[in-house]
Protein backbone atom coordinates (compact mmCIF):
# COMPACT_ATOMS: atom_id res chain seq x y z
CA UNK A 1 0.00 0.00 0.00
CA UNK A 2 1.04 3.61 -0.54
CA UNK A 3 0.62 6.28 2.13
CA UNK A 4 0.74 9.99 1.32
CA UNK A 5 1.88 11.97 4.35
CA UNK A 6 1.70 15.67 5.09
CA UNK A 7 4.96 17.57 5.56
CA UNK A 8 3.80 20.91 7.03
CA UNK A 9 7.36 22.20 7.52
CA UNK A 10 8.07 21.58 3.81
CA UNK A 11 11.77 20.69 3.92
CA UNK A 12 13.39 17.42 2.88
CA UNK A 13 14.83 16.30 6.26
CA UNK A 14 11.57 17.14 8.03
CA UNK A 15 9.68 15.15 5.42
CA UNK A 16 11.96 12.17 5.94
CA UNK A 17 11.40 12.34 9.69
CA UNK A 18 7.63 12.35 9.11
CA UNK A 19 8.02 9.22 6.96
CA UNK A 20 10.29 7.50 9.51
CA UNK A 21 7.75 8.02 12.30
CA UNK A 22 4.92 6.60 10.18
CA UNK A 23 6.78 3.63 8.67
CA UNK A 24 6.55 0.25 10.39
CA UNK A 25 8.64 -1.96 8.09
CA UNK A 26 12.23 -3.19 8.52
CA UNK A 27 13.91 -1.95 5.33
CA UNK A 28 13.98 1.79 4.62
CA UNK A 29 14.90 2.92 1.10
CA UNK A 30 15.64 6.57 0.34
CA UNK A 31 15.20 8.02 -3.16
CA UNK A 32 15.69 11.74 -3.65
CA UNK A 33 14.25 14.13 -6.21
CA UNK A 34 15.93 14.43 -9.62
CA UNK A 35 16.66 10.70 -9.45
CA UNK A 36 15.39 7.57 -11.17
CA UNK A 37 15.86 3.92 -10.30
CA UNK A 38 15.92 0.71 -12.38
CA UNK A 39 13.51 -2.14 -11.75
CA UNK A 40 16.01 -4.14 -9.69
CA UNK A 41 16.99 -1.25 -7.41
CA UNK A 42 14.78 -2.29 -4.47
CA UNK A 43 15.59 -5.99 -4.86
CA UNK A 44 19.36 -5.44 -4.85
CA UNK A 45 19.29 -3.11 -1.84
CA UNK A 46 17.12 -5.50 0.16
CA UNK A 47 19.40 -8.42 -0.76
CA UNK A 48 22.39 -6.57 0.70
CA UNK A 49 20.46 -5.80 3.90
CA UNK A 50 19.40 -9.44 4.16
CA UNK A 51 23.05 -10.48 3.85
CA UNK A 52 23.67 -8.81 7.20
CA UNK A 53 24.52 -5.21 6.33
CA UNK A 54 22.76 -2.35 8.10
CA UNK A 55 23.37 0.45 5.56
CA UNK A 56 24.05 0.10 1.85
CA UNK A 57 24.04 1.88 -1.48
CA UNK A 58 25.73 1.93 -4.85
CA UNK A 59 26.68 3.92 -7.90
CA UNK A 60 24.82 7.06 -8.95
CA UNK A 61 25.90 8.13 -12.46
CA UNK A 62 24.56 11.37 -13.94
CA UNK A 63 22.27 11.33 -16.96
CA UNK A 64 20.47 13.89 -19.12
CA UNK A 65 17.10 13.95 -20.84
CA UNK A 66 16.76 15.06 -24.47
CA UNK A 67 20.51 15.46 -25.11
CA UNK A 68 21.83 18.53 -26.92
CA UNK A 69 25.48 19.59 -27.44
CA UNK A 70 25.16 22.14 -24.61
CA UNK A 71 23.49 19.67 -22.24
CA UNK A 72 26.23 17.15 -23.04
CA UNK A 73 28.73 19.80 -21.93
CA UNK A 74 26.83 20.25 -18.66
CA UNK A 75 26.80 16.48 -18.21
CA UNK A 76 30.57 16.35 -18.74
CA UNK A 77 31.09 19.02 -16.07
CA UNK A 78 28.73 17.33 -13.61
CA UNK A 79 30.20 13.87 -14.20
CA UNK A 80 33.76 14.93 -13.47
CA UNK A 81 33.30 13.99 -9.79
CA UNK A 82 32.61 10.46 -8.53
CA UNK A 83 29.08 10.02 -7.26
CA UNK A 84 27.60 7.40 -4.97
CA UNK A 85 24.30 7.02 -3.19
CA UNK A 86 23.59 5.42 0.18
CA UNK A 87 19.96 4.43 -0.11
CA UNK A 88 18.96 1.49 2.11
CA UNK A 89 18.88 1.22 5.89
CA UNK A 90 17.67 -1.16 8.56
CA UNK A 91 15.17 0.28 11.02
CA UNK A 92 17.58 -0.23 13.93
CA UNK A 93 19.95 2.35 12.42
CA UNK A 94 17.46 5.17 12.95
CA UNK A 95 16.32 3.72 16.26
CA UNK A 96 19.95 4.02 17.39
CA UNK A 97 20.96 7.43 16.07
CA UNK A 98 17.62 9.22 15.63
CA UNK A 99 16.27 10.98 12.56
CA UNK A 100 17.59 13.60 10.16
CA UNK A 101 18.88 16.94 11.43
CA UNK A 102 16.09 19.33 10.45
CA UNK A 103 18.42 22.34 10.51
CA UNK A 104 20.08 21.11 7.31
CA UNK A 105 18.08 21.31 4.10
CA UNK A 106 20.71 19.99 1.65
CA UNK A 107 23.52 18.37 3.61
CA UNK A 108 21.36 16.18 5.83
CA UNK A 109 22.83 13.03 4.23
CA UNK A 110 26.38 14.02 5.14
CA UNK A 111 25.42 14.68 8.74
CA UNK A 112 23.38 11.53 9.27
CA UNK A 113 25.99 9.30 7.63
CA UNK A 114 28.58 10.86 9.93
CA UNK A 115 26.43 9.93 12.94
CA UNK A 116 25.98 6.41 11.55
CA UNK A 117 29.73 5.86 11.27
CA UNK A 118 30.28 7.43 14.68
CA UNK A 119 27.76 4.98 16.16
CA UNK A 120 29.70 2.06 14.67
CA UNK A 121 27.61 1.32 11.58
CA UNK A 122 29.44 0.52 8.36
CA UNK A 123 28.22 1.94 5.04
CA UNK A 124 28.33 -0.87 2.48
CA UNK A 125 28.97 0.13 -1.15
CA UNK A 126 27.77 -2.40 -3.74
CA UNK A 127 28.71 -1.48 -7.35
CA UNK A 128 25.86 -3.66 -8.60
CA UNK A 129 23.34 -1.20 -7.09
CA UNK A 130 22.72 1.67 -9.49
CA UNK A 131 20.45 4.72 -9.42
CA UNK A 132 20.58 7.71 -11.75
CA UNK A 133 20.91 11.42 -11.00
CA UNK A 134 19.29 13.74 -13.56
CA UNK A 135 21.39 16.87 -14.04
CA UNK A 136 19.74 20.28 -14.29
CA UNK A 137 18.73 20.91 -17.94
CA UNK A 138 20.33 24.35 -18.37
CA UNK A 139 23.21 26.43 -17.03
CA UNK A 140 20.99 28.77 -14.99
CA UNK A 141 19.39 25.94 -13.04
CA UNK A 142 22.73 24.21 -12.53
CA UNK A 143 24.31 27.41 -11.19
CA UNK A 144 21.33 27.89 -8.87
CA UNK A 145 21.79 24.33 -7.60
CA UNK A 146 25.53 24.77 -7.04
CA UNK A 147 25.00 28.08 -5.24
CA UNK A 148 22.48 26.43 -2.89
CA UNK A 149 24.87 23.51 -2.32
CA UNK A 150 27.66 25.91 -1.41
CA UNK A 151 25.35 27.92 0.84
CA UNK A 152 24.34 24.84 2.83
CA UNK A 153 27.89 23.53 3.03
CA UNK A 154 28.82 26.86 4.59
CA UNK A 155 25.99 26.59 7.13
CA UNK A 156 26.88 22.97 7.88
CA UNK A 157 30.37 23.96 9.02
CA UNK A 158 28.69 25.62 12.02
CA UNK A 159 26.42 22.64 12.72
CA UNK A 160 28.62 19.60 12.08
CA UNK A 161 31.97 20.47 10.51
CA UNK A 162 33.40 16.91 10.91
CA UNK A 163 30.74 15.50 8.54
CA UNK A 164 32.28 17.47 5.65
CA UNK A 165 35.48 16.59 3.84
CA UNK A 166 38.03 18.65 1.93
CA UNK A 167 36.20 17.62 -1.25
CA UNK A 168 33.23 19.80 -0.29
CA UNK A 169 35.39 22.94 -0.24
CA UNK A 170 37.18 22.41 -3.56
CA UNK A 171 34.56 24.33 -5.62
CA UNK A 172 34.73 27.28 -3.20
CA UNK A 173 38.54 27.31 -3.38
CA UNK A 174 38.38 27.16 -7.19
CA UNK A 175 35.96 30.10 -7.41
CA UNK A 176 37.99 32.15 -4.94
CA UNK A 177 41.16 31.43 -6.93
CA UNK A 178 39.48 32.75 -10.08
CA UNK A 179 38.21 35.89 -8.30
CA UNK A 180 41.59 36.62 -6.72
CA UNK A 181 43.36 36.03 -10.05
CA UNK A 182 41.03 38.47 -11.82
CA UNK A 183 41.51 41.09 -9.08
CA UNK A 184 45.28 40.66 -9.16
CA UNK A 185 45.46 40.91 -12.94
CA UNK A 186 43.15 43.94 -12.96
CA UNK A 187 45.20 45.67 -10.26
CA UNK A 188 48.46 44.88 -12.08
CA UNK A 189 47.09 46.24 -15.36
CA UNK A 190 45.92 49.45 -13.64
CA UNK A 191 49.32 49.89 -11.97
CA UNK A 192 51.17 49.41 -15.26
CA UNK A 193 48.84 51.87 -16.98
CA UNK A 194 49.46 54.43 -14.23
CA UNK A 195 53.24 53.95 -14.51
CA UNK A 196 53.13 54.62 -18.26
CA UNK A 197 50.97 57.70 -17.74
CA UNK A 198 53.36 59.12 -15.12
CA UNK A 199 56.33 58.33 -17.36
CA UNK A 200 54.81 60.29 -20.24
CA UNK A 201 54.12 63.29 -17.99
CA UNK A 202 57.73 63.30 -16.76
CA UNK A 203 59.03 63.40 -20.31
Amino acid sequence: SVSVLDNPKRTLPRGWNVALKAYRGEAILKVDAHASIPKDFVTKNVAVLESGEDVCGGQRPNIIEQPTPFRNTLLLAESSMFGSSIAAYRRKVFETIGGFDERLARTEDNEIHYRMRKAGFKLCFDPEIISYQHIRPDLGKMLKQKYANGYWIGLTTGVCAPCLSLYHFVPFAFVMAIILSVLFCTGFAIARSEERRVGKECR
